[in-house]
């Protein structure tokens, strides 16, 4: 393995563990707000939909549902366990540890994440919506929800399965390979 290979597996092993420190501190904030639920000034009234965004009026307020906290944690949870499974990819792949086992099942689990992921992504964002529609009143605006599924991150978990698949049958010849030799 050249300098640069190496070089290179272990800067992403270091991104992907600055990921998963991120997405931990993420489950940890939503579950304070969670438990705290701040009120008043300590609360944002400012809401993101999509590609508008809006205040809502201090005396109207506005809570988050359990369940959309659950969706988020849910999320996150599902971002670490991905990010988990890169990490051991790359540091397996730093220390010269390619067609092992361990790798095959990290890439089948990435594919596996990635389309759990492409059908829950607008789940937190759907349950906020319904959340916000009974607390504001939409009788001059058109208001739907809809849900968008990420097919982009679906296929691309197909085709992690594919790889995952097609490594797997390498870890198999690299196997009997070590035992001709």
């Amino acid at each position: 393995m050249t300098k640069g290979k190496k070089i290179f597996y272990k800067v992403m092993h270091i991104i992907s563990i600055i990921g998963i420190i991120g997405m931990m501190l993420g489950v940890l904030f939503l579950t304070a707000i969670w438990i705290f639920q701040p009120v008043g000034d300590a609360s944002s009234y400012s809401i993101g939909l999509g590609v508008f965004s809006f205040d809502i009026p201090q005396e109207v307020g506005f809570f988050f549902s359990h369940m959309f906290f659950v969706s988020l944690i849910v999320m996150l949870l599902l971002l670490i366990a991905l990010l988990m499974s890169i990490r051991k990819f790359f540091k397996n792949l730093s220390n010269k540890y390619i067609f092992i086992q361990q790798n095959a099942n990290n890439i089948r689990n990435v594919g596996w994440i990635l389309i759990f992921l492409s059908f829950l992504s607008n789940v937190p964002a759907i349950i906020l919506a319904n959340d916000f529609v009974g607390s504001v009143d939409f009788s001059n605006v058109p208001f739907s929800i809809s849900y968008d599924m990420e097919y982009g991150m679906l296929f691309a978990g197909i085709a992690i399965l594919a790889v995952a698949q097609i490594f797997n049958q390498a870890v198999k010849i690299a196997e009997e390979n070590q035992l001709t030799i």
